[in-house]
C-alpha cells in the first residue's frame, strides 16, 4: 500500500518535472510510510528507491522496508539530503512539503542543504495525493467519526447547570482516548461565548435555557473526523431555534452540493446564496467546507489556500461540511459533519441527530 502511494508520488512528479521531493512534516511522511513520527524525513527521487532519514538511535530499531540514512544531529541529516540529491545530477528540481506542522527553521535549513536547486512548496502534488482517500485511509476516517458520535453523547451526558466548559471538554477528551482516539479535541462553548469562532473551552459555568456549542475533532489512526452539535439545557429560545433552522437549511445545500467534479466554490456558493436569502448573510463569515484527513484542515482548504476555491472534488475525498459558525445577538451555532464524497452524494459518516439537543 505504501509502496504504491510512493509510486503515484513518482508519476505526478515526472509530470511535474520535479526529481525530488522531500517529505519534511509528520503528516505526509505518516501518509507514505505509515508510521507516526515527529523527527523523520522522507526523500522520494522521481525514479528509484525511496529513503527515510531517522536518528540514529531510532534507525537500529526501524523495522519497515526502505532504506534508512541514520544521522546524529541536525548538520547530518542535512548532509545526507545534500548527498542524496547529489546523486540525481547536477541541477534536480527539489520540491520540499510544507505544511502547518513543518518548522520554518527545517524549510530554511533544507534549502541551505540544497545549493542551487530550485526548492518550492509541493502542495499540489501532495493535494492531489491526499484528497482522493484508499480503504485504509477510509476505515480510519469511519472508525473516527464513530468515536467522534460518541464523544458528542457524553458531552450531552456531561452538560449540567453549573457545570464549567473546561470540565465537560476535559471529560469527553479522557473519554475518548480511553476510547482509541489518537488526539482528541473538544471545544465548549456557552452563552455569549456560542457566537465567538474560536473552538475552545473556558471556566465559564453553563447555565439553563443558553445555547452550548460542541465541537469534536479527533483522530484515529493519524486520521481525523469533525463533528459538531449544539444543545441546552431545557428549551431553546427563539433566536436559537431560529438560526438551527437556517443552518440546517445551509448544511443540506451544502451536502447536496458535495459531488465529484464540482468545485469547492460552487458548494461555498450555494450556501452563501441561502445565507442571504434567509436574512442572514451579513453573519454569514464564509468557509463551509474544507478537507478532512491526515490533518484536521487539509485540502481542499481554500480559507487558508485561496487557490482551493477552484479544485474540482474527487470520488472518495473526505470533507468537513458546516465548518462555520453562525452566530448572532446571544445565540450562535455550528452544524458540522464529516462526509465522504461518493459518485452521486455525499455519505455523511457522523451519524448523530442534528436537532437541538434540549437536555
Amino acid at each position: 500500500m505504501f509502496y504504491e502511494r510512493i509510486k503515484r508520488a513518482q508519476e505526478i512528479m515526472q509530470r511535474e518535472g520535479v526529481e525530488l521531493l522531500v517529505v519534511a512534516s509528520s503528516e505526509s511522511y505518516r501518509y507514505f510510510t505509515g508510521e507516526a513520527r515527529e523527527r523523520a524525513c522522507l526523500l522520494i527521487p522521481g525514479e528509484g528507491e525511496a529513503a527515510v532519514l531517522l536518528p540514529e538511535s531510532e534507525a537500529r530499531a526501524y523495522g519497515g522496508e526502505l532504506r534508512v540514512l541514520p544521522y546524529v544531529a541536525l548538520p547530518q541529516m542535512l548532509s545526507q539530503v545534500n548527498a542524496f540529491a547529489s546523486r540525481l545530477g547536477s541541477k534536480p528540481r527539489a520540491a520540499v512539503v510544507a505544511e502547518e506542522g513543518t518548522p520554518l527553521h527545517l524549510l530554511e535549513h533544507l534549502a541551505s542543504a540544497l545549493p542551487g536547486f530550485e526548492v518550492k512548496v509541493a502542495r499540489r502534488i501532495m493535494t492531489e495525493l491526499r484528497m482522493r482517500k484508499d480503504r485504509a485511509e477510509l476505515n480510519a476516517i469511519r472508525k473516527a467519526a464513530k468515536l467522534a458520535c460518541r464523544g458528542m453523547e457524553r458531552a450531552f451526558e456531561e452538560i449540567e447547570p453549573g457545570v464549567s466548559e473546561a470540565r465537560v471538554a476535559a471529560e469527553v477528551e479522557c473519554h475518548l482516548r480511553r476510547q482509541g482516539a489518537e488526539i482528541a479535541r473538544v471545544g465548549v462553548a456557552s452563552g455569549k461565548r456560542s457566537t465567538s469562532p474560536e473552538r475552545s473551552a473556558s471556566e465559564r459555568k453553563i447555565k439553563r435555557h443558553e445555547p452550548v456549542v460542541v465541537s469534536i475533532s479527533l483522530a484515529f489512526n493519524g486520521y481525523f473526523a469533525e463533528l459538531a452539535r449544539v444543545a441546552t439545557l431545557g428549551k431553546a429560545g427563539e433566536e436559537l431555534q431560529s438560526l438551527h433552522a437556517a443552518y440546517t437549511k445551509m448544511l443540506e445545500a451544502a451536502l447536496e452540493g458535495v459531488k465529484p467534479g464540482r468545485k469547492v466554490m460552487e458548494a461555498e456558493r450555494d450556501v452563501t446564496l441561502l445565507a442571504y436569502e434567509q436574512g442572514l448573510g451579513e453573519l454569514y463569515p464564509g468557509g463551509f467546507v474544507h478537507g478532512v484527513g491526515l490533518s484536521a484542515e487539509e485540502a481542499p482548504h481554500y480559507e487558508a489556500y485561496p487557490e482551493d476555491a477552484l479544485l474540482e472534488l474527487v470520488e472518495n475525498s473526505t470533507l468537513a461540511v458546516g465548518h462555520a459558525l453562525l452566530g448572532r445577538g446571544k445565540a450562535g451555532l455550528r452544524l458540522e459533519e464529516t462526509v465522504l464524497v461518493r459518485g452521486s452524494r455525499a455519505e455523511v459518516l457522523t451519524r448523530f441527530p442534528r436537532e437541538i439537543a434540549e437536555l
